[in-house]
């Protein structure tokens, strides 16, 4: 059976204030219900609500060939598992920050097969700025607001003829690969003990 029309807008409507209008096909194994609306690539499909509840009991499945958007004040995404086959991931306004947080007292876990990869320049903060690991492709500086706790529950492993120097290399212990400790000093070097 069809409903047709060659020309003008046609119009089905459910005009009650307490009215609705069931749309209902009962094919058990494929398509039950077809909104063509493809005849052109600038064929919209304009779907208005005051909300819009979609349930499916099985999977859901949006596919477009070209880049799609979603504008919401805030969008929920709830799921035991969020995947994403993405390569990347941007904000598309400038200078906007994003928070991955957690409703409760969770972990956030990165379980990368390869590197988690941060670009020179940009840091890893603590806090705020004065607590930072930051690299320039070069050199790698840690800052810290007060002190620095190496607290390793075995040793801290420094490789040989790596020194470990003081303001300048000319302040610098160092090991050699014959395990002879070099305590380089640009003026004295005063040996104390300190009873506290």
């Amino acid at each position: 059976s069809n409903i047709t029309t060659s020309d003008g807008t046609l119009t089905i409507e459910a005009g009650g204030a307490d009215d609705k209008l069931v749309l209902k096909g009962d094919h058990t194994g494929g398509t039950a219900i077809h909104i063509d609306g493809n005849e052109n690539a600038n064929s919209i499909i304009d779907i208005d609500g005051g909300s819009i509840d979609i349930d499916a009991a099985a999977s859901t499945t949006i596919d477009s060939a070209v880049t799609s958007s979603i504008t919401s004040p805030r969008i929920d995404l709830h799921g035991t598992v969020l995947e994403m086959s993405a390569s990347s991931f941007t904000t598309i306004t400038g200078n906007s920050s994003v928070t991955i947080g957690t409703g409760g007292a969770g972990d956030i876990n990165l379980n990368a097969t390869g590197d988690v990869n941060i670009p020179n320049g940009v840091g890893v903060t603590f806090g705020d700025d004065g607590e930072k690991i930051e690299g320039d492709g070069t050199d790698l500086t840690i800052n810290s607001s007060a002190d620095i706790n190496l607290t390793a529950t075995s040793d801290i492993n420094i490789p040989a003829e790596v020194g470990l120097t003081f303001g300048a290399d000319t302040e610098k212990i160092e090991v050699d690969g014959s395990n002879n400790l070099s305590i380089i000093s640009n003026g004295n070097t005063l040996v104390e003990t300190v009873t506290f």
